[in-house]
């Protein structure tokens, strides 16, 4: 399978997977890269795509759009993927979704998925972590470094949330703590309230009593195709710049984006930064030299 078709048919998958409605065979060859300029071509080879994504089991719908004409969507709750996976590394699979999945019931549809729940699972009884109260807005003091005033264990604290964590079963917060100037671990679950008291960063002179990693916030500046520009820029808090035809955005740690790349393969590119873009690049090299040989 030529790579520009692989290419193609990986964001096919991504363009049908996360839209509410059918899209028109016109809108997917009007949006999707790779496709002829021939509407005949672009059809015919549309047609193929189907078929080839059928035959790897995704579950593409033929539905009617808001406006009545014939549209294609995949019906991700019935997609599945034969993935030949030992009972040990099932059991693995089984036990990292549930540890951070927020429900047991999303993991156990996960691994369906992956060719089904596996029936001799050596790990054991697999049970979900459960997202404590105060994660959310916790994580919201992180991602735009704002400071609260907590009560944990029944005394107030001032701090700068800088990561959420899961270690042990339990859900932490990392954070620099404002009245010791130093970088403290809460865990949440034992936190009874947050409330913001505004921005106060932390400035030159505490941040050099933090510890290395602490502070991981990533600036990426990125390519995106037109058509996802407006949702990308709401989705990320990201600008645009018209001149340059790029979007940045800055979040606090790079994998809350990474994470997600894949949804946008063939949609968007990074630029910055380069060390990151390289590594991405080598990914996605792999990913379709695997598929390739599996094909």
């Amino acid at each position: 399978m030529a790579q520009a078709r692989l290419e193609r048919l990986m964001n096919v998958v991504a363009y049908l997977s996360n839209t509410r409605r059918a899209l028109t065979l016109k809108e997917i060859v009007g949006t999707v890269p790779g496709y002829p300029e021939s509407v005949g071509a672009a059809r015919r080879a549309f047609e193929r795509d189907k078929e080839d994504l059928r035959a790897m089991n995704f579950d593409i719908a033929l539905e009617d759009t808001p406006e009545g004409e014939s549209g294609y969507r995949i019906r991700k709750e019935n997609t599945y993927f034969d993935v030949k996976l030992t009972s040990a590394q099932r059991s693995i699979v089984e036990y990292a979704l549930a540890l951070y999945g927020p429900e047991k019931r999303l993991a156990e549809n996960a691994v369906t998925k992956l060719g089904g729940m596996n029936p001799e699972n050596i790990v054991g009884e697999v049970t979900s972590l459960a997202l404590p109260a105060m994660v959310d807005d916790l994580y919201s003091a992180a991602s735009g470094n704002k400071t609260v005033c907590i009560t944990f264990r029944g005394e107030e604290r001032v701090i700068t949330p800088q990561r959420i964590i899961a270690r042990s079963g339990y859900w932490y917060v990392q954070a620099h703590d404002q009245d010791k100037n130093q970088s403290r671990t809460f865990r949440i679950d034992r936190i009874l309230d947050v409330k913001e008291v505004g921005d106060q960063p932390i400035t030159s002179e505490e941040s050099e009593t933090m510890e290395i990693g602490e502070s991981e916030s990533v600036t990426f500046v990125v390519r995106v195709h037109p058509s996802l520009v407006e949702q990308f820029c709401a989705t990320w808090s990201g600008s645009h710049d018209m001149a340059n035809d790029t979007v940045q955005f800055t979040i606090p740690r790079k994998e809350l984006f990474l994470t997600r790349l894949y949804e946008y393969s063939g949609f968007v590119a990074i630029l910055e930064p380069h060390d990151i873009a390289g590594e991405v690049a080598k990914s996605f090299e792999k990913a379709q030299q695997l598929i390739m040989e599996n094909a």
